[in-house]
């Protein structure tokens, strides 16, 4: 048998050699691969780290920290949350009517922004009240969002936020719902004591759910609309507090003659109810953070001995209809808004 030359074992050396180093690097290579998805975060920091320092673009830090991340993508909710300002919009159960101390910065005068509202409050506590913007507006629907509401001689809400907003609150689309009027309605036929007169249920239950099936969708796309203008922001939006107790056992009265019955109070709770729940499917579907205040103010609600929620003004004397429109009837007072106040604070807090 000839002798191997050199050069053939020179070629067969370097076979055994690539192949070995073939199998070395697929080894790493599943290894990192193994490591990223086991460790994501991690795997994620060593890569910017590598990287940085090769770029030469690693920001200068002390003690070789890890690079800054932008603020609206820290860990910390309350980071996120209070980097940027804060702007809240919707309608007068977030812009505190009837609680005075009106004229909160960023609001229209006439649009009753208190600063006993729970905007303030949250602003507060979380330490942005120097850069707070009030947009709620007392009688605001969906529409004023991004239109203007020449009523109170304000421009579209939505101009107030930016990418520079990082929290927004709203309570937006009860008055889309009709529901003060509905109230109203169902007052005046239990004042005027028809026989046989259809109870507020039979008049209006069928109005009330198309109502709310038709907000849905609209209240989908403010919040979308959020997300486009106010990129970096959370969004926090708050449902309605129920006006009567869980489980009502008084009529509501004026002058000992009952204006709202328990069989009332029990509907009412319900359809409340039931927005809310439409309320937070619509932000679910956009990404949006949602605050149940059904039971806001629990044991404090209309017929108990505290309320924190104002009645309505009825003159049963005065020639039909017997209802005085005053702005702040059904609207929390300032205890109601504290108690707005604290659920809001802790979905920020603790999302």
């Amino acid at each position: 048998m000839a002798l191997e030359s050199r050069a053939d074992r020179h070629r067969s050396d370097r076979a055994v050699t690539t192949v070995e180093y073939s199998l070395v690097l697929a080894g790493v290579a599943a290894l990192v691969v193994a490591a990223f998805v086991t460790f994501p975060d991690a795997m994620k920091h060593l890569y910017e780290q590598v990287f940085c320092q090769l770029g030469g673009s690693c920001q200068a830090n002390a003690g070789g920290a890890a690079p800054s991340i932008d603020p609206w993508d820290s860990p910390d909710p309350v980071v996120r949350a209070k980097w940027g300002n804060m702007v809240v919009l919707g309608d007068s159960y977030s812009s505190g009517e009837g609680d005075d101390d009106y004229g909160v910065t960023g609001s229209t005068s006439s649009c009753h922004a208190s600063a006993n509202a729970y905007g303030p409050a949250v602003a507060d506590s979380v330490g942005m009240s120097d850069r707070l913007r009030v947009r709620a507006c007392t009688g605001a629907t969906l529409s004023n969002l991004d239109g203007p509401y020449r009523d109170h001689n304000q421009p579209p809400q939505i101009g107030t936020i930016d990418a520079k907003t990082s929290l927004i609150t709203m309570t937006l689309g009860g008055n889309d719902l009709g529901w003060s009027g509905v109230l109203l309605n169902c007052i005046e036929h239990n004042v005027a004591d028809v026989p046989l007169d259809p109870t507020c249920r039979a008049r209006h239950d069928e109005e009330v759910n198309q109502r709310i099936r038709a907000l849905e969708p609209r209240l989908e796309k403010a919040y979308a609309a959020l997300h486009r203008d106010a990129p970096h922001a959370r969004i926090v939006v708050l449902g309605y507090p129920r006006f009567f107790p869980a489980q009502p056992t008084t009529d509501l009265l004026k002058a000992g003659r009952s204006i709202i019955t328990t069989s009332d109070e029990q509907w009412m709770n319900a359809k409340t109810a039931e927005f809310n729940r439409t309320i937070a499917k619509a932000a679910a579907a956009q990404g949006v953070e949602f605050v149940d205040t059904t039971s806001a103010l629990a044991g404090h609600e209309l017929t108990t001995q505290d309320p924190w929620i104002f009645g309505v003004d009825v003159d049963l004397v005065a020639a039909w209809p017997p209802i005085k429109q005053v702005q702040h009837d059904i609207h929390p007072t300032s205890a109601g808004q504290a108690a707005m106040a604290r659920l809001a604070e802790r979905q920020i807090n603790h999302p």
